[in-house]
């Protein structure tokens, strides 16, 4: 996650970030604000399981016309997570 956080800091006005939990037991926010991230960035969806079936983490990437580009499962490294965030500019 500090990754994830580290590279939205680049890239606070050309992409939006939507971060979902399906798997934490307990208060989620709480949990993202125990960690010092933000919980306003945070979305929590009992729905998203409907459609999101895979590993976690799972990391999916939209262009800006809300199309699906490329979907990773499982960690996603930092240098690799700014290059695709690049690739959709």
């Amino acid at each position: 996650m500090p990754d994830f956080l580290a590279v939205r800091e680049e890239h606070t006005d050309d992409v939006n970030w939507l971060f979902v939990a399906t798997d934490e037991v307990g208060d989620p926010k709480q949990f993202v604000t125990d960690k010092g991230w933000d919980p306003s960035l945070f979305a929590l969806g009992s729905d998203i399981k409907s459609y999101h079936k895979g590993p976690n983490p799972t990391t999916y990437f939209y262009d800006s016309s809300g199309k699906l580009v490329e979907t990773v499962k499982g960690g996603i490294h930092k240098e690799d997570l700014q290059e695709k965030v690049a690739a959709l500019q």
